[in-house]
């Protein structure tokens, strides 16, 4: 199932667990899954599979640019993220 199928959902995902510049994530078939309230993954895991349980959301990344017009940091366009998430290696 994709992550869009998952939105407003309490779901068990298994991915890879990846440090990204927004975050932690869990790289799954469907793309980036940002961990909400992870700042990055700590070396034991960073890499490693992870089965992650939460609830997943749909996030829009709003606009890229300031009033001036100048490119800002950020998630372009819709986005997934998983809250309230507890996780462990997958297989473990």
């Amino acid at each position: 199932m994709s992550l869009s199928d998952q939105v407003g959902k309490n779901v068990t995902i298994e991915g890879t667990a990846r440090n990204a510049a927004a975050g932690a994530v869990v790289m799954t078939d469907d793309g980036p899954l940002y961990v909400s309230g992870v700042e990055s993954w700590d070396k034991a895991t960073n890499g490693k599979k992870v089965s992650i349980t939460g609830t997943v959301r749909a996030k829009d990344g709003g606009k890229m640019q300031n009033d001036q017009g100048e490119h800002i940091h950020g998630i372009p366009g819709e986005h997934f993220v998983i809250e309230s998430a507890s996780w462990a290696l997958a297989g473990n």
